[in-house]
């Protein structure tokens, strides 16, 4: 086994990692810019949130492997799943800690800044598997080859990737607070948006990161304005 010592490129991951938690914390406080008083408690309950989505789809990935799921079905269809266990969980959490705008932004921001931080440690793994050249990580490599990231990627798209996400979590738990019942247009919205990455993916970062601004965009000022926020609702 061999490796080569990818410092040159942990350097530039690291700043790319460093924009990507400064986008973040740009959209954290934007409350703060607009004048509300902001209850930090509820951005932890946040992060627990999308901790507990994530560990929800566990048990059904097992399952449909067992049910003899294909390596192809699985990359196609789980991305859908966080749709149906991430919306269900923020609706839960927005109905326990209230449906105050300030409230839910917290809440939102708190599920962004957590996937933020296992993006980034997501990105340092996967740096980590390119330039490896044992057969666990070449496997893993063939597998990175079929998504379209078998290759170095810009610092910059993760930025932008941070934060147009992270406008898009903000957004769905502000419009599931002003309106709980539209959970059930949220759910097939989120997993489309997720299948839709996964299917630009090998195409180029840039259409995806597109789709990503689009929809990151459309949810984020649609859930401001959902609370009057920017003079609708």
């Amino acid at each position: 086994m061999t490796s080569r010592t990818p410092l040159p490129g942990m350097l530039v991951q690291a700043a790319g990692g460093l924009g990507a938690l400064a986008a973040t914390a740009a959209l954290v406080f934007i409350p703060v810019g607009l004048g509300h008083e902001v209850p930090w408690g509820w951005f932890g309950a946040g992060a627990l949130g999308w901790v507990l989505a994530l560990a929800l789809r566990v048990p059904v990935v097992l399952g449909l492997r067992r049910l003899g799921a294909g390596p192809d079905s699985m990359r196609r269809w789980t991305p859908a799943l966080a749709g149906p266990a991430e919306e269900i969980v923020r609706l839960g959490v927005v109905l326990i800690a209230g449906q105050g705008f300030a409230t839910a932004y917290a809440i939102g921001a708190g599920w962004a800044a957590i996937e933020a931080v296992y993006g980034i440690q997501v990105g340092f793994v996967r740096l980590l598997l390119l330039r490896r050249d044992d057969p666990k990580a070449l496997e893993a490599r063939q597998e990175l080859a079929k998504l379209g990231l078998d290759r170095d990627i810009a610092p910059a798209w993760g930025v932008v990737e941070r934060l147009f996400a992270g406008a898009a979590h903000i957004g769905f738990t502000l419009l599931v607070a002003r309106w709980p019942l539209l959970v059930i247009a949220l759910i097939p919205v989120h997993a489309a948006v997720n299948m839709g990455v996964m299917a630009l993916l090998p195409r180029g970062i840039a259409r995806t990161e597109a789709l990503v601004a689009a929809s990151g965009s459309v949810l984020f000022f649609g859930g401001l304005a959902a609370f009057g926020v920017l003079g609708g609702g």
